[in-house]
């Protein structure tokens, strides 16, 4: 059996070299390929020279590259609807096609109808909610239009959370047994405790996006009368204004910029709290990986995060998402070693128990099998 992953609409494996997490994404397909469940996977991609980055993934990943002459973002998009005749000669040679995400998704499904495949419509995030959050409640309603229908000519949705799940069945009226909880990933041989490192006891770590999403404003905020100091791991669009407002308000704030997802477990390593206190979520895999690594985690009680996080279990769930509940937390949290010992040593059975690779590829799998 063979199969063809389409990128994220955009989305290049440069980018995700350059991002650092070809090491992360890669880790399922090489699954599935160890386990022989598939011979071959193509990956379609938005990137001119990313065949040339063909060394960075299995033998049997064929990169599928994108013309030159698309190279440019309307290029890209009129390539979304080019690709499946262009590249005709790889789609027909799969047995199931999927989508990264749902946004690019029509190109999957152009190629499902082409060449009478079938099409797993995965969603790590749900495109709409995004879309109305970033950019307004009139490109979400495109948006949705778009989701909607893709959610009902797919074979299979797969979302990461339950409440992703319950999202899509309820908004578009799919049938419950088209529309699977698949969650990420986490290679829990790599992402482990480090016995040898030196703790920053007096440090917490951040790992993501630098966006309004993830409400740092509110956490540099929190930290203004707490004696400890924040690391940023991660770049966007915020960085110079948070960097404003950590002077302003004597934070010690540190913007560490974007390490690769393999050098990840080793910088995890060096903190004893992780935090996360976004507004909204799909599934964060930093959070799975700075538990797998046995940090304190606290996150905010949002959709993801609390499907994650178990308050006062393996994690701590902030109630709301404003400055004086953040500082609550982590002063209860500083102040408790043994609380937050217990919740470091939770999080990593959690993920172990739960998150690993294989179980992951092993639930995709089943999927495939009665699609």
């Amino acid at each position: 059996m063979k199969m063809g992953l389409v990128f994220t609409f955009g989305m290049s494996l440069e980018i995700w070299h350059r991002q650092g997490g070809v090491e992360r994404e890669k880790l399922i397909y090489e699954e599935f390929l160890r386990q022989n469940k598939f011979e071959k996977i193509y990956w379609f991609t938005y990137g001119s020279a990313d065949k040339a980055l063909s060394y960075l993934v299995h033998k049997n990943i064929e990169i599928v590259a994108a013309p030159a002459y698309f190279n440019n973002r309307l290029g890209m998009f009129i390539y979304s609807f080019l690709m499946p005749f262009l590249k005709s000669k790889y789609f027909k040679d799969t047995d199931i096609i999927k989508s990264n995400q749902i946004n690019g998704s029509w190109t999957a499904l152009i190629a499902c109808l082409l060449y009478r495949k079938k099409l797993i419509l995965r969603g790590g995030y749900i495109w709409s909610i995004f879309a109305r959050e970033k950019y307004g409640c009139i490109y979400a309603l495109f948006v949705s239009m778009i989701e909607g229908l893709m959610c009902k000519l797919a074979n299979a949705v797969v979302v990461t959370s339950q409440g992703q799940r319950e999202y899509l069945i309820r908004r578009y009226n799919i049938k419950r047994n088209k529309v699977f909880v698949v969650s990420n990933y986490v290679d829990t041989d790599r992402f482990k405790p480090l016995g040898n490192i030196c703790k920053l006891n007096n440090r917490i770590v951040y790992v993501g996006r630098i966006d309004k999403q993830k409400n740092l404003i509110n956490l540099i905020a929190s930290l203004r009368d707490l004696s400890i100091g924040l690391d940023i791991y991660g770049e966007g669009d915020l960085r110079d204004k948070l960097a404003s407002l950590a002077r302003d308000n004597a934070v010690d704030v540190r913007f560490m910029g974007v390490v690769p997802n393999s050098s990840l477990p080793e910088v995890l390593n060096k903190y004893s709290y992780f935090i996360l206190p976004s507004f909204y979520e799909g599934m964060p895999k930093s959070l799975l990986e700075a538990m797998s690594c046995g940090l304190t985690v606290l996150g905010t009680d949002i959709n993801g995060i609390n499907e994650i996080i178990e308050h006062r279990k393996n994690g701590w769930l902030i109630t709301e998402v404003n400055s004086e509940n953040i500082k609550g937390s982590i002063d209860i949290l500083m102040r408790d070693k043994e609380l937050r010992e217990r919740l470091a040593y939770q999080a990593r059975r959690y993920v172990e128990d739960n998150f690993s690779v294989k179980k992951v590829a092993d639930t995709e799998i089943n999927i495939y099998n009665i699609v």
